[in-house]
């Protein structure tokens, strides 16, 4: 079993799902809106088929087109998507959305 705080990110990439850790790479049974669900309570969605984990978020950055990069605390870097953007200002607490 993965211990929440050990998961980065949830993903999926084309019909499967995986989680990945600081180290390895594993894949899920479950769909990634059903995983979102279960675990919405640690993560947020950044884009279309990606999942974070709020904790482990180091720093953000905004790009061109509205799109904010994300730094981990692993130095790993993903994209939240601007229709996304709202739900993780809200979730952290900062912007307009507090």
């Amino acid at each position: 079993m993965l211990k929440i705080e050990d998961i980065y990110f949830v993903y999926s990439q084309g019909a499967k799902v995986y989680f990945q850790t600081d180290e390895n790479e594993y894949e899920s049974k479950r769909k990634l809106y059903e995983l979102e669900e279960l675990l919405e309570k640690d993560f947020v969605r950044l884009n279309k088929s990606t999942l974070v984990n709020v904790s482990k978020i180091s720093s953000m950055r905004m790009e061109k087109m509205g799109i904010m990069q994300i730094l981990m605390d692993n130095d790993t870097t993903a994209h939240a998507s601007r229709i996304y953007l709202k739900g993780l200002k809200k979730r952290l607490g900062i912007g307009r959305y507090t």
